[in-house]
């Protein structure tokens, strides 16, 4: 990881919520959700893998308004967690994280890759949240179902980003709205793989 990682708090230890208190999460997936592809060794690094200067703003802008509204921030990925703090770091985005919360395929234990299992394990039982607190932001659907499967994390609000290039200004305003407390805006039809120069308004609108 490096000495260089800037963490917003790597040691802080958690505190406990008291009765009346309650603590929310968004928890994101990586690779072609925060980052716009599957970052690797033959892939695009730093701010290029995050999909350029403009979106950089655009997520440094959500995490810090999700954070703004009380929520922490965790990241579960089936990516190395090296990777994921090397490439948050390189664009200024790992100051909105915590050490504690960040997890790559190195903390999944061996043979049993579960998002759900590993989410409730190390993000939600230590702090005592509540499935109706978490907000899980993927974009492989296998990995939402198995939230929506296991009976620690049922109830969770699942996010799916559809678009194959990661979170779009749409996608971050549902978040936003989430941890805000309000209700998302119904989604609008847009093709899996379009990018935002190709959508046309007005959208089609449809319920999830």
């Amino acid at each position: 990881m490096g000495a260089s990682a800037s963490f917003l708090d790597a040691e802080e230890s958690y505190e406990p919520i008291r009765v009346g208190q309650r603590k929310r999460v968004v928890v994101f997936d990586f690779d072609r959700t925060l980052a716009a592809v599957d970052v690797n060794l033959y892939s695009q690094q730093g701010v290029a893998a995050l999909g350029g200067h403009d979106r950089v703003k655009s997520l440094d802008s959500m995490l810090a308004a999700i954070r703004s509204f009380g929520c922490d921030l965790g990241i579960v990925s089936f990516n190395s967690r090296s990777t994921v703090v090397k490439t948050l770091n390189a664009a200024r985005l790992l100051r909105h994280f915590r050490a504690r919360d960040c997890y790559g395929i190195e903390q999944h234990p061996k043979g049993d890759l579960d998002k759900a299992k590993l989410t409730f394990a190390k993000i939600m039982k230590p702090r005592g949240i509540r499935p109706q607190d978490v907000c899980f932001v993927d974009d492989n659907g296998d990995n939402l179902r198995d939230l929506r499967a296991n009976r620690n994390t049922k109830g969770c609000e699942l996010h799916h980003i559809r678009t194959g290039m990661g979170m779009d200004d749409e996608d971050m305003e549902r978040v936003v709205r989430w941890a805000e407390g309000k209700k998302p805006p119904r989604r609008r039809k847009t093709d899996r793989l379009a990018t935002r120069a190709s959508w046309k308004a007005p959208a089609e609108i449809v319920s999830d």
